[in-house]
């Protein structure tokens, strides 16, 4: 059974969060009182982020699941719902692409 949300906040996922615009992106919205989930691989760069949400006095926790794997995005999907029975809004922060480099 999915938790409540009892102060009825937007919750929100902001994919690769743990550094760069990602985690200025988390930091924003944290400090406009929407509860926070920062995913990252990188883990210490994600618990660095979420820790630093929490102490500022937001509201924040951290999933490490790769979005690149679907099982892992299904399994990330599910352990929002469970801890706060919606998701408001979903920022994909994800580059994909090649290195280029000058020849």
């Amino acid at each position: 059974m999915a938790q409540q949300n009892p102060k009825n906040k937007k919750i929100a996922i902001i994919t690769n969060s743990g550094k760069g615009i990602g985690r200025l992106i988390a930091q924003k919205l944290a400090s406009q009182g929407i509860i926070v989930v920062v995913n990252d691989d990188d883990i210490e760069a994600g618990l660095k982020t979420t820790e630093e949400i929490i102490i500022s006095g937001d509201e924040a926790s951290f999933m490490k699941e790769h979005i690149n794997k679907p099982n892992e995005i299904e399994l990330m999907m599910a352990k929002v719902f469970h801890k706060y029975g919606s998701i408001d809004i979903l920022i994909n922060n994800l580059y994909v692409g090649k290195n280029i480099q000058k020849k």
